[in-house]
């Protein structure tokens, strides 16, 4: 399946992230070092639908798991519980 990387431009005063219901977005995270305590994705506002956005690594060799917080996306990984 291709992947389509996508990126903000300067479009105006404010750029908006949005997600479709339900859809599976593929994080590549190149050169990025990811740990738990930086996001990959930041936002002021958590967007609407996050939680049901599927989040994947495009490499499924990169073992970690994608955590939704108020402030951005996050990754971690080891042994994982969520509590809801």
């Amino acid at each position: 399946m291709p992947l389509t990387v996508a990126a903000f431009v300067d479009g105006g005063s404010t750029n908006t992230l949005k997600f479709a219901a339900g859809a599976t977005v593929f994080i590549n995270p190149g050169t990025l070092t990811v740990n738990s305590k930086t996001p990959i994705v930041t936002w002021e506002e958590k967007p609407a639908n996050i939680g049901t956005v599927n989040f994947k690594w495009s490499d499924p060799a990169f073992k970690r798991v994608f955590v939704r917080r108020n402030d951005g996306l996050y990754s971690i990984s080891g042994f994982v519980i969520f509590v809801k």
